[in-house]
């Protein structure tokens, strides 16, 4: 049917491989002949595969990779546990895409990866290949990937990015990867090196400390028309002295910042007070 714009298949056991290539290659003959007449085939806007196993999604990525016309605008690939060897396909689906001279109709714009337990060498992988793309992505999401966090996995998109940093995607979420001081300090020095700002920065439930945030502001401390445009930072955990530092970088005129979510930020000062008021709600039962 063509006026499907999306597919979304979740199972609770996975997808044997040769189900989910019977799906795909239905897709190519979508559009292709309706009443006689012959018309463009057209992909769906959003593809998404939850939970239905590493076979089967190594299976629609070589799907991909074979029929670039198939490629939808978005792919979600959630809780589907992404190995090394997931990754290595999804790099290798990103770079047949890019051939030179090769023309995609409809080339993917946003990559999301939640929940997919991937390590280091696959986080690797993917980024080195986002990072020779000649189109960014817009979005990536890399939310709830725990064997990426602290500061060596933030230190690896970093060092990918380090000599194209426009091609990061201008809507970058890492949120719930627990990542270090250093981690973000490098990728924030690389963010200050593109041409323009991001659009969109999450960085929620990461645990971020004090020495974290003033890492992230001082890597801007040169360059603070790079802040993102949109910073989200719920969830974290900070002293004063870091909320001040970026404060006082948000504060610069040529600071592009538009929003700045802080909900549920745990500050010692916070921790001190609710054992403050504790203590007299004891004292006054006493």
């Amino acid at each position: 049917n063509d006026r499907w714009q999306s597919l979304d298949v979740t199972t609770r056991f996975g997808m044997p491989a040769k189900a989910v290539s019977l799906l795909m290659e239905a897709l190519l003959v979508r559009g292709t002949r309706i009443g006689g007449r012959r018309r463009k085939r057209r992909s769906l806007d959003r593809i998404r595969f939850c939970q239905v196993g590493p076979s089967g999604v190594e299976c629609f990525l070589t799907f991909l990779g074979i029929h670039p016309e198939v490629i939808p605008r978005v792919i979600c690939l959630d809780s589907n546990w992404l190995e090394n060897r997931g990754c290595e396909f999804l790099a290798e689906m990103l770079r047949r895409t890019n051939v030179k001279g090769k023309t995609i109709p409809f080339p993917v714009e946003e990559i999301h990866l939640r929940n997919e337990g991937m390590e280091r060498r696959g986080l690797q992988l993917l980024v080195t290949a986002l990072a020779e793309r000649r189109t960014p992505l817009e979005t990536l999401v890399l939310e709830h990937n725990c064997g990426i966090g602290g500061s060596k996995g933030m230190m690896v998109i970093a060092d990918a990015f380090q000599h194209n940093p426009d091609a990061i995607p201008s809507n970058l979420c890492l949120s719930g990867n627990r990542m270090g001081p250093r981690g973000l300090g490098s990728l924030g020095r690389v963010l200050a090196q593109r041409k323009f700002p991001l659009e969109e920065l999450r960085l929620e439930n990461n645990c971020l400390c004090d020495e974290s945030v003033k890492e992230f502001a001082d890597a801007f401390r040169e360059r603070p028309a790079n802040v993102p445009k949109r910073l989200i930072l719920d969830g974290n955990r900070f002293e004063e002295e870091g909320f001040l530092r970026l404060l006082g970088l948000i504060a610069k005129r040529d600071c592009p910042l538009e929003t700045l979510d802080m909900n549920y930020i745990i500050m010692d000062n916070d921790r001190d007070d609710g054992n403050n008021n504790n203590n007299n709600n004891d004292d006054n039962a006493n």
